[in-house]
Order: structure tokens, then C-alpha cells, then sequence
């Protein structure tokens, strides 16, 4: 099932870029999937907007993947893009 959703998220990402200079932005959902325990910070346990992420699962790398492929995908080829991190993972 994993496979199929992240050949299915690449497919659809090659769909959008061919047709970055038709489309505003794409928005996506991430997680907070992508950060463990430790990158909460040590003085008050709360994880903060500009925490590093460092991600423990496959998961969590997956995530932080996609959102580094968003970045590349604005700087090659202008798509901008808007990830929406939920605080519920599944």
C-alpha cells in the first residue's frame, strides 16, 4: 500500500509540474508524523514551528521527503506549493 501512494503521490506531482505555469498552487498534506519526541525543545517540551525534523519511521522520512521535493519543485520549475501539517497521524 505504501509503494502505491508514493508512486501515486510522484505521479501526480509530474502531472502538476507539466502544468505549473496553469496552476496558482498546490496545496498537501504532510504530518507532524515527520518529528520524534527529541525535537521538541529540551526547556519547555513543546515542538516549535522552526523544530528540526528528525524522523524516526519510514513514515516520518517519507513526509519530510515530500516536502523537500515541494522546495526543489519551486526552484526548477516555479510550482508553488502550500504542506499542511495535521497534529493526528493515523
Amino acid at each position: 500500500m505504501f509503494a502505491f501512494c508514493a508512486l501515486s503521490a510522484a505521479i501526480a506531482v509530474y502531472w502538476l509540474r507539466d502544468r505549473a505555469d496553469r496552476i496558482g498552487r498546490v496545496v498537501y498534506t504532510s504530518s507532524i508524523g515527520m518529528f520524534d519526541a527529541a525535537d521538541a525543545d529540551a526547556g519547555d517540551g513543546l515542538l516549535h514551528v522552526d523544530a528540526a525534523a528528525h524522523p524516526v519511521t519510514h513514515y516520518g522520512v517519507y513526509k519530510l521527503a515530500n516536502e523537500g521535493n515541494a522546495r526543489v519543485y519551486w526552484i526548477d520549475d516555479g510550482l508553488s506549493s502550500i504542506g499542511l501539517r495535521p497534529l493526528t497521524v493515523y
